[in-house]
């Protein structure tokens, strides 16, 4: 339930840019106006990839909206 109130009214894009490589778009979230949310997020995302790659990185890739981020998604 948490999760479903968290991120309601959201949409999400997963776009593959390379074989190692995503990128993840999530818009419409009013909680994203506050940084410790968005690194919240980074964390999940990066926690949840690694779960099957050696490495994995996440990093916030900076925009005007700030009910949305996109995030640049790498592993090994």
């Amino acid at each position: 339930r948490i999760c479903d109130r968290l991120l309601e009214g959201g949409r999400h894009r997963v776009s593959e840019v390379g074989p190692k490589d995503a990128l993840v778009e999530t818009s419409g979230v009013p909680m994203f106006r506050f940084r410790y949310f968005r690194t919240a997020t980074l964390g999940i995302m990066r926690g949840a990839a690694g779960m099957f790659a050696k490495s994995c990185y996440a990093r916030e890739l900076r925009g005007t909206d700030p009910e949305r981020i996109q995030v640049s998604l790498r592993w090994v």
